[in-house]
């Protein structure tokens, strides 16, 4: 229970010392977060990226993203700061949060391994700025983010939603209060809604995925790329 309702979080600390055992993937095609981890060998793993889920649509990513040096995908010109405002980054085993002006200017980053998303939550301990014109950061809905602490190290995240009495979600506003209570001094949204996924070795899909019917019936979206600990 927090703020009156009822919450279902999952939060995984990566300390600095294990953070060159982060990575991206960036698959073909539209695949679990589960199988991705499998495939990957990955302790633990989040889902990641917008990516194009219409009907008939391409599945991949709409957002700059850089896997050791190379580039996977340059991502959309003109994507506002609510869904490409920030970038994760590693290099050399040590994560930043940065600001971006969206994907044209993540693509001037010399970072090993960039992913674009957003919006960004705290930048160096300071609220960033949340558009109010946009249900995507006013309304609760299941989130997925990663943060990062004052020591360094990273936070994995997933908030379900969707599940009146048991999971109510966030919303970004509100995300940026808890990520606070967490001690993040920098944090940044990644996509949720149904994309919404935690794997843990050995336990499997851990979180309820609004995809699902009901609380007791989760189900896993296929989703384009993820973060993963090895």
């Amino acid at each position: 229970q927090w703020k009156g309702e009822s919450r279902s979080i999952n939060i995984v600390t990566v300390p600095k010392s294990e953070i060159a055992n982060l990575h991206f993937t960036y698959p073909s095609g539209k695949i679990t977060t589960s199988d991705q981890c499998v495939s990957a060998g990955a302790i633990v793993g989040i889902n990641a990226q917008y990516f194009d889920n219409s009907t008939g649509g391409t599945g991949l990513a709409r957002d700059f993203l850089k896997i050791d040096g190379v580039v996977a995908t340059p991502g959309t010109d003109g994507r506002s700061s609510t869904f490409a405002g920030g970038a994760f980054v590693i290099t050399d085993g040590v994560a930043e949060i940065k600001s971006v002006a969206g994907n044209e200017g993540a693509r001037d980053l010399t970072d090993k391994n960039v992913m674009v998303c957003g919006p960004l939550l705290i930048n160096n301990g300071e609220y960033a700025y949340l558009s109010q014109n946009t249900t995507h950061n006013t309304d609760p809905h299941p989130r997925t983010a990663v943060a990062i602490t004052e020591n360094g190290s990273v936070l994995l995240v997933t908030i379900d939603g969707r599940f009146p009495g048991q999971a109510v979600g966030m919303s970004t506003p509100l995300m940026q209060e808890f990520f606070t209570l967490l001690g993040a001094k920098y944090a940044l949204n990644l996509d949720g809604g149904g994309s919404t996924t935690m794997y843990i070795k050995g336990k499997g899909f851990v979180n309820h995925g609004s995809d699902g019917s009901n609380w007791n019936n989760p189900k896993e979206r296929k989703v384009n790329s993820i973060i993963y600990l090895k």
